[in-house]
């Protein structure tokens, strides 16, 4: 065989041996000339795994939980990332388990055009049907018969106002104080809290009420609901870590105490001037946490036609929640919180 010859043919076994091979690892075999398939890598599940599932769309409706009253007109929006979505929105009555479909409600919007008491605790929800998956949203209604009542300050005068410090453990000697400044709020006059928390306290209530009876349920009707809010700035140069706080709404009746539970705390961490707010609170929605105990079957409190008056206000609060560092221990944690423009809206049956 002349040596062209058998040039020839090893140049054509070779390229039946490279075509093997493009062949193999394209179809993902590889491996029979000892080199593996790597194609994998350039996925974003990487070899050996299964593809994530695509993430699903979300969905929220505003207002959350409106209040308004009877005759009042409530427009829902909803806010999705599904793509190319469409729209069927629902109602369901409180207390019951099916939501009935709205007729010609298929849009990213809903009007209710007059609430009525039958609407007092329904659901308006949205079903939210995109290419990329469903996602389901909605808000509860709240409707009084009567209109809302509100209350606010915003220069806080120390006549109108009290400090109740509530320590845990009890603590007579606790410094804190709550008083009047002309300037520096939102705009205005403010009402300053400072206290020196003691190393020995786990948790202490500064409850901020107002002076005199901020309304009497016998005279005025009874209560549905109350809504809080406040503005806020965190004047401390640096806040603990060690140490949680937080605003809460805060009310006093026939000599007792409540606030809501701590997850309903509003935080001001920041400096500078921030506003916060509480959706609608119900009577149930308070506990009790200083006075004399409540007696066997008496609502505490009570926002019935025969409840006693009610002082509102707010309560910041300054709790322990880790440890205390070496460097903490050596002295007692000092804050500052400004209070401005505070609000409570009373929702009447």
């Amino acid at each position: 065989m002349s040596h062209e010859h058998r040039m020839g043919r090893a140049l054509a076994q070779l390229g039946i041996a490279a075509l093997g091979l493009i062949t193999l690892v394209g179809s993902g075999g590889g491996g029979s000339i000892g080199i593996p398939d790597t194609s994998c890598l350039n996925t974003p599940q990487g070899c050996g795994s299964t593809p994530p599932p695509p993430a699903q769309p979300t969905a929220s409706v505003t207002p959350t939980r409106p209040i308004v009253q009877v005759g009042t007109a409530v427009s829902f929006t909803v806010s999705t990332d599904a793509t190319s979505p469409t729209y069927r929105w629902c109602r369901q009555p409180q207390g019951a388990t099916t939501c009935a479909d709205i007729a010609g409600a298929s849009s990213s919007s809903y009007t209710l055009a007059a609430a009525n008491l039958s609407d007092d605790g329904a659901t308006f929800q949205v079903s939210v049907h995109g290419s990329n998956g469903d996602a389901l949203a909605g808000s509860v209604v709240a409707v009084s018969s009567m209109p809302p009542l509100p209350l606010a300050d915003a220069e806080f005068p120390d006549s109108d106002w009290t400090l109740v410090a509530l320590a845990t453990p009890p603590l007579p000697s606790l410094r804190a104080s709550a008083t009047h400044t002309a300037s520096g709020g939102n705009p205005g006059a403010y009402r300053l809290i400072s206290i020196d928390l003691p190393l020995e306290v786990r948790t202490v209530n500064l409850l901020n009420l107002q002076a005199s009876p901020s309304y009497s349920p016998a005279t005025q009707g009874a209560i549905y609901l109350i809504e809080f809010s406040l503005d806020c700035n965190n004047l401390a140069v640096a806040l603990d870590a060690s140490f949680s706080n937080y605003w809460l709404p805060a009310l006093e009746q026939g000599g007792r105490r409540f606030l809501p539970d701590r997850n309903a705390g509003a935080t001001c961490f920041s400096p500078g001037w921030t506003t916060r707010g509480w959706l609608g609170f119900g009577a149930a929605a308070f506990k009790q946490v200083d006075g004399p105990a409540c007696g066997v079957g008496e609502a505490c409190p009570d926002f019935s036609s025969q409840g006693t008056p009610i002082r509102l206000g707010l309560a910041y609060t300054v709790e322990l929640r880790s440890p205390l560092p070496a460097a903490t221990a050596a002295s007692a944690p000092h804050y500052d919180q400004g209070l401005d423009n505070w609000k409570a809206t009373v929702w009447r049956r």
